[in-house]
């Protein structure tokens, strides 16, 4: 099976910042407020430029949601029909096998793999990268500015640089969680949903076998939280000092549940806010998946 992480680069500041008084979490709503194109969609037409045939397939296999948090929650748990005994459906594969006649794509299920992760990869730096263009021409929002003091730290779940360059934030003030785009050769960008086990089946043709194995491989394609919660580990000491967090555009979806659990175990006294774009969904998400506490801690302040 295709490994998509071979090793983790743990990379936070090595001098944390003091006196930090606010924890800031950061997801991609607050860059669509900026009106940055980093929707999934974005994503989709910048993939179907690059190579449409991966396109198609991801298509097939991860379904045409058009949102992040459904999209990463699919890259865990494929569209192709798995039975209730953990096996995928014969007229599933037999529909989505119609793809890999392709003659472009590798007949290798671990190579197919390995092709369609990189064009992700390269998709998420394209598409990080286009959105840090538009930033000398966005304004800022005049009611993130003022919160955005110098007693706060961020938690940032997007690839951009809207934090850096268009409010000025010092880079030892943001750990970018799932890594940051500089330039199309930088660092790993992490991806993926919760994950779900698979177990296969032989069937009769190559192309049926060939896609049973490509989705044995996506089905991994999980984001490695326990090995990136190191990173907000290393952060105890600044999560510690702080009396509050607020959570501004991200979804709250379980993806990422498992950083904010981690986060209230470090700090169990913090007051929690959240500004995401759903409100009358937030309380019943946020204590559903994450610190399973009474809905009366949640506050909107911002």
């Amino acid at each position: 099976m295709f490994q998509i992480i071979d090793n983790i680069d743990v990379i936070v500041p090595q001098k944390l910042p003091k006196n930090i008084n606010r924890i800031i979490i950061i997801g991609n709503g607050f860059d669509l407020a900026h009106n940055l194109p980093t929707t999934y969609n974005n994503l989709k037409n910048i993939m179907h430029n690059q190579n449409p045939e991966i396109a198609k397939l991801m298509s097939v296999l991860f379904g045409n949601d058009t949102n992040w948090s459904s999209a990463e929650a699919n890259f865990g748990h494929t569209q192709v029909e798995v039975g209730t005994d953990g096996k995928i459906a014969a007229d599933s594969i037999q529909a989505a096998a119609k793809i890999l006649a392709f003659d472009d794509l590798p007949d290798d299920s671990y190579e197919l793999a390995k092709l369609t992760f990189s064009e992700v990869q390269k998709g998420l730096h394209t598409m990080a990268l286009q959105a840090n263009r538009f930033l000398h021409i966005t304004r800022q929002i005049d009611k993130y500015k003022s919160f955005f003091t110098d007693d706060t730290y961020f938690i940032n779940f997007n690839y951009t640089s809207t934090l850096e360059n268009l409010y000025g934030i010092p880079t030892s003030n943001v750990l970018h969680i799932h890594g940051k785009a500089v330039d199309s050769t930088s660092q790993k960008l992490f991806f993926g949903g919760v994950g779900t086990s698979y177990r296969g089946i032989d069937y009769p043709s190559k192309q049926e076998n060939l896609l049973r194995d490509v989705v044995a491989s996506t089905l991994s394609w999980s984001k490695p939280t326990d090995a990136l919660q190191v990173k907000i580990q290393l952060l105890q000491p600044v999560i510690a000092s702080a009396t509050s967090i607020a959570v501004i555009g991200h979804s709250l979806s379980e993806v990422d549940a498992s950083y904010f659990r981690l986060i209230h175990n470090l700090n169990s006294n913090l007051a929690w806010y959240l500004d995401p774009f759903n409100k009358s969904a937030a309380r019943d998400s946020f204590t559903k998946l994450y610190l399973k506490v009474p809905a009366s801690w949640i506050e909107y302040p911002i």
